[in-house]
This record gives structure tokens, C-alpha cells and sequence, in this order.
């Protein structure tokens, strides 16, 4: 399958696109710092690395230093793979990529290339390449060598920049930037990363070998000073100024730093102010309310799953499992020759005048003793759970009640009494400091601004447009969308993020030993029970201490008359 640059289809103009060299642009606003740091590495032929939140305009940041013909860009997407970028990478600087098949229909790992006799990096129209000699050319994409080699081969190489870097699998970013660390230490050959990711060292964690390869530039929110700036010029360009000014603070608020969307509200805004002045009827406007929560919401789905990618919002805690076996009763008394079709049998146990849990029939003796009775057996587990599931379910309904912000100790609190099974000694204190550092975690995970902070002893919403959205969508839509953002697996919990204490086996013991006489005693009594535990009490031998325990009955079995078969 012939691949040539010069004709590309539809696949190759989602995966790879030129820089535009734009003279005019009313709606670009400098940023001069960041540009003259990016300005000055691009003078240097240094390779860099553009990183920060999302929607702060680092692709466009980097086209303006561009020349349109000195850049072709990738843009990397999930499930893209690192010899399907060689292949994009290669079509687009002029090789025509001759992909063998295998029996399976799959692409080989290894391709031909055809090397124009037009010369490579040339141009040609359609009617040349009917005429153009291919010199085929056999190369494995998964061999960093041969890649650089035949790039290298380029009169006039272009920058290679892989845009939104973050979007590829882990696999693929590891593969990719050990080749890039080779890539790098060849002459002529200059790269550029651009992605969402806040620490510079993001790319040295994955692959330890391109540190000291890249010049890095960080690209930050845009400050309230740099948006009204952009307020003005759009404004006065638009000859609406009237119409933005009255509105900035607004626009402000609800941007949070996301130039596209303060974008969006301006145009909006200027749009409104046109279509109110003129005679003819136009498409309606948004409402800035309305736009914000439609953009939030499409974004919400990215931030949590960022979020739950953290292990921060991840606890631990011991709780104790019961199961119910059945033991031989000492009290039943077989009845003498008399075979199984002879006793009498009951499918309530007497002890608790419930029916069994399995729905078995149980053979009774002359004295109305069972065969077997109940015995229940404990296990002291470690169990995990994340806050932010619990966090966006109670600020939905404080937002449903007109609040905010809501009390720390009230969220430890009430955190602990939702958990299930049941905890053994919580320590809400802990579970306090998890939720002080949820700025750090919003932070690593690119959320700009945060959409919650502490504040004083209070947790509060301090992104309006988080509080909008809560103020919109009902409880049953927030849990599917809490459901789809689950991670099928969750990272290792930090060891400062357990919420009990450190407990050994003669410890876990000991508590078992201490609990079930009385789990059993409420069973007997209510048909069902739940364990409830605080601070310690009652001191071990070696010098631990057990917590003191409150057994909870819970909601008895329905109560039937025992019957007997």
C-alpha cells in the first residue's frame, strides 16, 4: 500500500497536520516570557519539551515560532502506537511507505519506504509522481537506528513535534521516549513534546534515559491580569467593548484560567450585543451559564479519571467479616433405628425464630433440638475505599441546599459511617489529612483551577462552575457518572493512608476472640447484628490495645412462626 505525503487520506490528515504561519491573529494574545523561553531554545537547535495544564494554548504558544514549512506535527491519540508514528512521521517529511501485509492482514513491523528520484524533502504534484522512480527500501520501525537513520537523510529536516503526548499508552510513551533519547544525540534531528503534565520531570519517570535531552518550558494557567488583557484587545477589535466590559468579572470567575472557554464566553458575549442590534433575526446565544456547565461537563469525565489515577484519594482500613457454618449441636439426640425420612424437620432455626440463611431444612430430635446450630466465624480483613466518590455525593447536596462548603470533622465523620463493611477502629484524624492534601491531588492531576479546597476547618467548592454543574445534575445522573470513571484498577494505597491502627495476627486474634461471643448473642436476640468500633480500651499483652466495641443490632430477619415438616 503506497502512503505519500502529497496524498494523503483521510487516516493520515487525523494523524498528522502542518503548522500554520499565522501573521494575524486577533484573538492571540502574547505571552512574552514564555515565548521568548521557547524562541531562544528553538535558536538553539536544543530538543523541548512544552508542558502544563490543559486549554492554556501551548500548541499555539509553539506556532507562533514556527515557520510552517520547518515543522510537521503528530498528534498523538490512544491506542497509537510507536511505529505508527514512524510510519505518519516518515509519509509526511516525503517517504511513500510501502506496507507489506501479513496472511492475517496485519502491517509488518517491518516496511519497504520508496525513495523519490525527485530527491527527498522535494515537492511533487500528482502528474510527477505517475512518473517518479521509487527505490524501495527496507526498514524495521521498531529499531530506533534505522528510523533515525533514514531521517537523518533529509536535506532540510524539519521540527518533529509530537502534540498531546499525554493521550499515549504508558507502553508506547516508554518505547517511544528511549528512541527519542537516541534520536536526540543525532545531528540534525530536532524534536519537540508537547502534553498535559505538571512536574518537569514527568517524562524522566517514564524513561530515565532522556534526562538532560530536553529543554523544558512550562506553560501555566493564565493569570486574571493576562485575561482581562485579552478581554480588551478581542473587544476593541470587535467594537464591543461596552458589551464585554460590564461582563468581565463574570467571564473571569467562570474561565478559571481555561482560555478556550474565556474565549467562548467573550465571542458569546459579542455575538449577543450583534444580535441584539441588528433588525434581522440571528441564531440564538448561549447563555454563559449554560456554555460553562455544557464545557465543564465534557470535561469532567477527563479530571475525574486523572483524579482517580492518584493514590492519595485512596484509604485502607481493617474491618471484620462474619460467615455464618453450621456445627453438629451436642444437645440433638438421635432417635434410636430410626432412619432420616423419621424425624421431623424445621426451616426456622429455633434460636433466633428466623429462617435459615440458605433456606435449608434442619432434622429435630424428640426434645425439639436442631441437628446442627448457627455458629458464626469472623476474619479481620483490609479493606480499601476512595473519598471522592463520598466528597461529590455531599457537596451534590450541599449545593442542592444552597451551600458550599461543608465541615471537616462532619465529612471524617460521616465518611466513616458510610463505609461497609463496618471499620474497626477509625482514626478520623487521618482521615482529616486526607482530605487537607485533596489540593495536592487536584493539582497533580492537572485540575486548573481546583474545583475544591480546604479552607479554615471547611472543604468548599471553589470553582463556580463545579457549583453550577452540581446545581444541575440530578443524584442518579452524578453516580453514572461516577461509575463510568472508575478505574478497572486502582494504584497501591500509601501506607500514611491507612485508617486503622498497624495490627498483628495475635492482635486481630485477640479481637476476634473478644467480639463474636457477643455478634452471636445479638443474633440469637435480633437475628442480625454489625459491629461499630472507636478508641482503644482494653490493652493486650503487648502493649497494643484492642478498640471498644459496640454491637449494633441491625433490622431482624421477618419474624415467622417456626414449623416443623
Amino acid at each position: 500500500m503506497t502512503w505519500p505525503f502529497s496524498k494523503t487520506s483521510p487516516k493520515t490528515r487525523l494523524l498528522t497536520r502542518r503548522l500554520v504561519d499565522e501573521t494575524f491573529d486577533a484573538f492571540y494574545v502574547s505571552r512574552p516570557r514564555i515565548e521568548k523561553s521557547i524562541a531562544d531554545i528553538l535558536a538553539h537547535g536544543d530538543n523541548l519539551v512544552i508542558y502544563g495544564p490543559p486549554h492554556q494554548g501551548k500548541t499555539k504558544l509553539l506556532t507562533r515560532q514556527l515557520a510552517a514549512a520547518d515543522s510537521v506535527v503528530i498528534e498523538c491519540s490512544p491506542g497509537f502506537k510507536r511505529t505508527q508514528i514512524y510510519r505518519v512521521a516518515l509519509s509526511s517529511l516525503g517517504y511513500a511507505l510501502l506496507v507489506e501485509k501479513t496472511k492475517k492482514g496485519k502491517a509488518s513491523a517491518t516496511v519497504k519506504l520508496g525513495i523519490a528520484s525527485l530527491g527527498l524533502g522535494a515537492e511533487a504534484t500528482a502528474e510527477e509522481e505517475m512518473d517518479q522512480v521509487m527505490h524501495s527500501v527496507t526498514v524495521d520501525l521498531k529499531n530506533p537506528s534505522e528510523v533515525a537513520h533514514l531521517i537523518s537523510r533529509m536535506k532540510h529536516l524539519p521540527w518533529l513535534v509530537l502534540d498531546n503526548f499525554q493521550l499515549l499508552d504508558n507502553g508506547t510513551k516508554s518505547n517511544l521516549l528511549f528512541d527519542l533519547s537516541f534520536f536526540a544525540e543525532r545531528p540534525g534531528i530536532r524534536i519537540i513534546v508537547v502534553g498535559d503534565w505538571s512536574q518537569d520531570d514527568y517524562l524522566e519517570e517514564i524513561e530515565p534515559a532522556v534526562a538532560g535531552k530536553f529543554k523544558h518550558v512550562f506553560v501555566p494557567p493564565w493569570s486574571v491580569g493576562e485575561l482581562r488583557e485579552a478581554a480588551t484587545q478581542w473587544s476593541a477589535h470587535s467594537n464591543a467593548v461596552s458589551a464585554v466590559m460590564p461582563h468581565l468579572d463574570e467571564f473571569v470567575t467562570l474561565a478559571g484560567g481555561d482560555i478556550s472557554l474565556f474565549r467562548a464566553l467573550v465571542e458569546g458575549c459579542i455575538d449577543s450585543s450583534r444580535s441584539a442590534s441588528s433588525r434581522t433575526t440571528a441564531a440564538p446565544v448561549l447563555s454563559p451559564q449554560a456554555m460553562v456547565i455544557g464545557r465543564f461537563r465534557r470535561g469532567l469525565t477527563t479530571r475525574l479519571k486523572a483524579i482517580f489515577d492518584e493514590r492519595e484519594i485512596y484509604v485502607k482500613y481493617y474491618a471484620l467479616e462474619t460467615s455464618t457454618d453450621f456445627a453438629v449441636n451436642p444437645s440433638f439426640r438421635p432417635i434410636r433405628n430410626a432412619v432420616e425420612t423419621d424425624y421431623r424437620r424445621t426451616t426456622i432455626d429455633p434460636l433466633t425464630n428466623q429462617p435459615y440463611p440458605d433456606g435449608r431444612a434442619m432434622l429435630l430430635d424428640r426434645d425439639g433440638h436442631t441437628q446442627y446450630i448457627e455458629q458464626i466465624t469472623g476474619t479481620v480483613v483490609e479493606k480499601q475505599a476512595e473519598v471522592v466518590s463520598f466528597l461529590l455525593r455531599k457537596f451534590h447536596n450541599a449545593v442542592q441546599q444552597g451551600s458550599s462548603k461543608i465541615d471537616l470533622a462532619s465529612l471524617a465523620h460521616e465518611f466513616g459511617e458510610q463505609l461497609r463493611p463496618r471499620p474497626i477502629a477509625l482514626d478520623e484524624s487521618r482521615l482529616r489529612e486526607i482530605f487537607v492534601k485533596f489540593d495536592e491531588v487536584q493539582r497533580q492531576a492537572l485540575i486548573v483551577p481546583n474545583m475544591l479546597a480546604v479552607v479554615g476547618n471547611t472543604m468548599q467548592i471553589v470553582d463556580r462552575r463545579l457549583f453550577l454543574f452540581l446545581q444541575s445534575v440530578s443524584l442518579e445522573d452524578l453516580e453514572d457518572l461516577l461509575d463510568n470513571v472508575q478505574p478497572r484498577t486502582t494504584p497501591k494505597v500509601r501506607r500514611r493512608n491507612r485508617l486503622s491502627p498497624e495490627w498483628t495476627d495475635a492482635d486481630k486474634a485477640a479481637y476476634i476472640a473478644k467480639v463474636l461471643p457477643q455478634i452471636q448473642e445479638a443474633v440469637s436476640s435480633n437475628g442480625t447484628a454489625e459491629v461499630a468500633s472507636n478508641e482503644p480500651e482494653e490493652s493486650l499483652e503487648d502493649g497494643s490495645r484492642l478498640p471498644k466495641t459496640e454491637i449494633k443490632a441491625a433490622r431482624p430477619r421477618k419474624q415467622s412462626k417456626p414449623s416443623a415438616a
